[in-house]
């Protein structure tokens, strides 16, 4: 679910850098600064092209991700670097960017990567006034007031903005995040009180695999008939719920009568889907995440892991070589 808010913030925040760029190429354009224009004409159609991108991310692949919000992160750093080179010295306000990389470092990667972000930001400000201040005359071009006016306007308006919207994401993030560890919390107190109850201590002193037996039939009939698991957020709570039993009961039943556990179980049909898919070729028409989402796993590390214990080789390596078993 935390996910899904994380797609949210990035695509906003490429929407408020696209309306930004737009508007800087604008008044470029007002003032025939060619050159500016089209950079920033240039950035426009970078962010839309992100924008459209990231409905492709992969928002599980919580390190995947961090490194392309890092990188993005890194250019942003050079744009308002160069930037504010240029207009530093017709208005301050453009410098206020400098703050916004390590907001967004700890609205979409982490706290402790602020601090980098930060010292980068603050390495490059320091050289922007240094040199202004040494060189004031370094570049040969000449802007009109009020041009730099409606650029220190804009500067300051726009970081201002993403600030509040940063904060806005924050706290949103936040809130879902603790929202999240409180719905584990009661998970683990419901299992727990579960298991402190005499009629759980009952069933604990049955030891006997005749007396599960109908159990777990109901447990494997369910799973063939209802295909539970291919809900990626699907777990014995939620099958104890749909059998109207409870936890203990079904682990005894699997560990007893199928000598497996409910983790086992649930992971060995997910690959049986994903076999299947592959085997009817759907790889041709699907992308291997389409195939491993669809079939219940929430990302790829987890996946690749899983295949290779169950099946004994990588996913590439059984894609492969199910190919060459096809006939031409």
């Amino acid at each position: 679910m935390i996910n899904k808010f994380y797609s949210k913030a990035a695509k906003h925040t490429l929407t408020i850098l696209f309306i930004l760029f737009v508007s800087y190429a604008v008044l470029f354009k007002v003032f025939d600064l060619e050159i500016f224009f089209f950079v920033f004409i240039l950035l426009s159609l970078f962010m839309v092209i992100l924008f459209f991108a990231s409905n492709n991310f992969s928002w599980e692949d919580n390190e995947a991700i961090r490194v392309v919000i890092g990188l993005f992160l890194y250019l942003m750093e050079v744009i308002i670097f160069i930037f504010s080179f240029i207009f530093y010295r017709y208005g301050t306000m453009v410098v206020l960017y400098f703050f916004l990389p390590p907001i967004g470092a700890i609205v979409f990667i982490k706290i402790q990567r602020c601090l980098f972000y930060s010292i980068i930001s603050t390495l490059l400000l320091i050289l922007v006034i240094v040199f202004n201040t040494l060189f004031p005359n370094y570049l040969n071009i000449t802007l009109s007031p009020e041009l730099c006016s409606k650029v220190n306007i804009l500067s300051g308006i726009s970081s201002s903005i993403l600030f509040v919207f940063f904060a806005y994401w924050l706290v949103k993030i936040e809130k879902e995040r603790t929202a999240i560890q409180i719905n584990s919390l009661r998970e683990k107190h419901f299992i727990e009180k579960q298991t402190a109850s005499k009629e759980l201590t009952d069933v604990i002193q049955e030891e006997k695999e005749t007396d599960f037996m109908p159990l777990y039939t109901r447990i494997i009939n369910y799973f063939e008939e209802n295909k539970p698991y291919l809900n990626p957020h699907y777990n014995i709570a939620s099958l104890a719920l749909d059998l109207n039993t409870n936890t203990t009961y079904i682990a005894k039943a699997l560990h007893l009568c199928g000598n497996t556990t409910f983790k086992s179980l649930i992971n060995t049909n997910r690959i049986n889907a994903v076999i299947e898919k592959l085997n009817n070729n759907e790889d041709k028409r699907y992308t291997i995440v389409y195939i491993f989402t669809s079939s219940g796993f929430k990302n790829q590390t987890t996946f690749n892991t899983i295949f290779k214990n169950i099946i004994g080789e990588t996913p590439s390596e059984y894609i492969r070589r199910n190919k060459q078993m096809r006939p031409s």
